[in-house]
């Protein structure tokens, strides 16, 4: 006899986006949907209350969420303006490609893509998430910042120990992290 194993509800997750809407990933009828919510306006044009579901993959620029998706097993482009919680959906990635160019929807420098939450260290969503975070993650980073702390000062900020040099690369790691966590745009 087979073996069946069921996720709980611990598997969805909800993360708000730079521009105040939410993209989640809740369970309905026994599947995963990731979705874009409005938060802003009470609109949604799906059974799961989405404006965009099947998220497959997106990122965040100038108030936009851009991205693609999946829809009946075929790859569909999207635009999402945040301001507003209007959606421009594109079947042929040249028209995609082409208003992405027009409207300046390109970032220059760099691209963050994401597929599922963002965040690192600071997260929203489930609950076991916040357990983790409240138990877990905050006594690590107040621990790594006295261990840091205490190992520069009975090195009296010497930076020619390796220590502190270790310690002071793992620590900027940690602030670039957090950083990248509460900033999670395209530039």
């Amino acid at each position: 006899m087979p073996f069946v194993a069921r996720s709980s509800e611990f598997a969805s997750w909800w993360q708000k986006t730079p521009g105040g809407n939410t993209i989640a990933k809740e369970k309905f009828l026994d599947k995963y949907h990731t979705g874009i919510k409005c938060d802003k306006f009470e609109i949604s044009n799906d059974n799961f209350g989405h404006i965009i579901s099947e998220l497959k993959s997106w990122y965040f620029y100038k108030n936009f969420v851009v991205g693609d998706l999946l829809n009946d097993s075929k790859i569909v482009y999207f635009v999402f303006n945040e301001a507003t919680c209007e959606k421009i959906l594109f079947s042929n990635e040249k028209e995609f490609d082409d208003y992405i160019i027009i409207n300046k929807l390109r970032p220059v420098v760099w691209t963050r893509k994401y597929s599922s939450n963002w965040g690192a260290i600071f997260t929203s969503g489930d609950f076991l998430e916040g357990v983790v975070f409240i138990y877990f993650k905050i006594p690590l980073l107040i621990f790594l910042f006295l261990f840091i702390l205490v190992g520069l000062l009975k090195t009296n900020f010497n930076l020619k120990h390796n220590f502190n040099r270790v310690s002071l690369l793992i620590g900027a790691y940690v602030l670039i992290r957090i950083i990248l966590d509460m900033i999670p745009n395209s530039f």
